[in-house]
């Protein structure tokens, strides 16, 4: 990744991060909710979730400051 790229993805990285932890804190929908195919609430849910579990793995390393 060039200089320049890596420096705009390290300085959004945090608000990425903290977008993902604020889906993650409003948790999943109720049980009775049904959405077709899937609603934006859920969406952004799973993809918190799918964020977090890349993050542990360790994929955005380079980017923790």
């Amino acid at each position: 990744m060039s200089n320049k790229y890596f420096q705009l993805a390290q300085e959004f990285y945090p608000y990425t991060k903290s977008d993902a932890s604020q889906a993650i804190l409003i948790g999943p929908s109720l049980k009775d909710h049904t959405c077709e195919p899937e609603c934006q609430d859920c969406q952004w849910y799973n993809w918190g979730l799918s964020f977090m579990d890349r993050e542990l793995k360790g994929e955005f390393n380079e980017f923790n400051i």
